[in-house]
């Protein structure tokens, strides 16, 4: 069974509408299998990228070339379609299909939401943000100075049966259950034309599968920065200003969450291409590196991801 027949098997299974537009064959004039899936009543296009539209890399174009016709693709899906657009890639839905599906089902607005006001947010140490994001973000954990945590209060009648099961493993029984986890690193200076400014990285966000918390990127965020900010200062001028920078995914976003939280956008990150070997792991390929970029070597393939868009927020 291909990649494309598992897709159409889960989305078979899901209760919602959709149909196949279209196949991309214009990319490149390759017959790759690229399908787009539109699911109206949602507003999102699915597209789908096998590595075999990644293969035609040794022909003729880099996989950098191949991620910009992806974006320029999408750009008119959307145009033409009114929707969101995310891409789904083989080789992450092969060795992260669990999570992926979680991700697409909320996406396609399944799952249990949990409201922020009704969660404490916490620091946790490393040993207990490693083991929730190794669990429900895509790309793992992340070596960060600061982590949080949001625990539903065992007061609130959200704590239900049905949201135990869905949440995550790791629980503290003093606070009640562990539903998402925020990571940021630690301070970097910034040059002297920015001001000297401290910027600090938001790193990593993630909910436990089937569980969306409304508002709990927010939650997270003003814990962050009461912490850096204590409300006990009483001089103003003694603030020491700083900002949160942020990246958005450009597979599964168009950083909408964060311009909602009054981050603006500073600018595009570049394609990272990556070697994939034969059992579907990722190793990043340094952009200087022409000879990889060109071609695949042994039995791997040489992709692009779809770049980031840069964020900051101003405090």
């Amino acid at each position: 069974m291909n990649f494309n027949e598992e897709i159409r098997i889960f989305f078979n299974e899901l209760d919602r509408k959709y149909y196949l537009f279209k196949s991309a064959e214009n990319l490149f004039n390759n017959s790759s299998n690229i399908s787009t899936y539109i699911f109206p009543i949602n507003h999102l296009a699915i597209i789908t990228i096998p590595l075999s539209y990644f293969s035609v890399c040794n022909r003729d174009f880099n996989s950098i070339s191949l991620s910009h016709a992806l974006f320029e693709y999408s750009v008119q899906i959307h145009k033409d379609k009114h929707c969101r657009v995310v891409y789904l890639y083989e080789d992450l839905w092969m060795s992260k299909m669990e999570m992926i599906k979680d991700r697409i089902k909320m996406h396609l607005g399944f799952g249990k939401s949990v409201f922020a006001r009704n969660c404490e947010c916490k620091r946790i140490n490393s040993t207990l943000a490693k083991s929730f994001l190794k669990e429900t973000h895509v790309y793992g954990f992340a070596r960060a100075r600061y982590h949080f945590g949001l625990f539903i209060k065992k007061d609130r009648s959200v704590l239900t049966k049905d949201r135990l099961v869905l949440g995550s493993k790791n629980e503290n029984s003093k606070l009640g259950l562990l539903v998402a986890v925020a990571s940021f690193s630690a301070p970097r200076k910034m040059t002297i034309d920015r001001g000297g400014i401290k910027s600090y990285e938001w790193v990593r966000y993630a909910s436990s599968q089937g569980i969306r918390v409304v508002g709990g990127m927010g939650k997270v965020m003003m814990s962050f920065v009461r912490l850096l900010r204590p409300n006990n200062i009483k001089i103003l001028k003694s603030l020491e200003s700083f900002e949160i920078m942020s990246y958005a995914d450009c597979e599964w976003s168009n950083g909408n969450v964060y311009r909602k939280l009054g981050f603006q956008e500073i600018s595009i990150k570049d394609p990272v291409s990556f070697n994939v070997d034969s059992e579907f792991n990722r190793c990043p390929i340094n952009k200087n590196d022409n000879a990889l970029l060109n071609k695949s070597y042994d039995s791997n393939i040489i992709i692009s991801n779809l770049g980031s868009i840069k964020f900051i927020k101003s405090f």
